[in-house]
């Protein structure tokens, strides 16, 4: 497990060990701007920086064969963009639903309206709320763009890793969060599907 330098002062009952987890992981990313990735591996946990975790592939057409990139045989490649997750405007409210701070992205609400999403704190995280809410901006105020292209398969290929990718047809190019993957074997070629989101 990567270290964590957020403090957590939050009592958990009558919770899973998977709901805490997740709480103090969202916890930390709202005040630290930082993302994490949990997976588990060979039956062990893992918690690291969705940074650290960038894969590459090759691919062999035959075993023993030469490896090959996996850049080198992409298919299918494909765009969409969207906002249906945006939001622009935060608003952070404490346990009474007072709300103590609004702040929002003037640029994209002018562009596409006012789309606000609340995020509730305790009263002794108050003070950390504008940290939290610039943080809540920087992740949510743009708009999703989501490319899929089909490739030669590879085992470290999972949902919540990065990946770089040029693709000059579609214009894909950057590093993206893999959302989701679809693995796929037939006739003894892996082929996989990654739906890629900018990160």
């Amino acid at each position: 497990m990567v270290s964590i330098p957020k403090p957590i002062d939050q009592i958990y009952n009558d919770k899973k060990v998977s709901e805490i987890i997740k709480d103090i992981l969202t916890t930390a990313e709202q005040s630290l701007g930082v993302k994490y990735l949990m997976e588990m591996r060979q039956g062990k946990l893992y918690i690291e920086k969705q940074g650290d975790v960038v894969v590459t592939g090759t691919f062999q057409l035959f075993e023993g064969g030469p490896k090959y990139d996996i850049h080198s045989a992409l298919m299918n490649p494909s765009k969409r963009r969207s906002i249906t997750e945006m939001a622009n405007t935060i608003q952070v409210v404490v346990n009474n639903d007072k709300v103590v701070l609004t702040k929002s992205d003037s640029k994209m609400a002018e562009k596409y309206g006012r789309i606000t999403k609340v995020v509730k704190l305790d009263q002794n995280e108050k003070k950390s709320a504008k940290q939290i809410a610039e943080n809540e901006l920087k992740q949510f105020s743009k708009v999703i763009e989501e490319n899929s292209v089909d490739l030669m398969g590879h085992d470290d290929f999972r949902a919540g890793r990065l990946f770089k990718l040029e693709e000059p047809t579609t214009g894909i190019k950057g590093t993206f969060l893999i959302k989701d993957v679809l693995h796929t074997i037939s006739k003894g070629i892996h082929t996989m599907k990654p739906t890629l989101e900018v990160k």
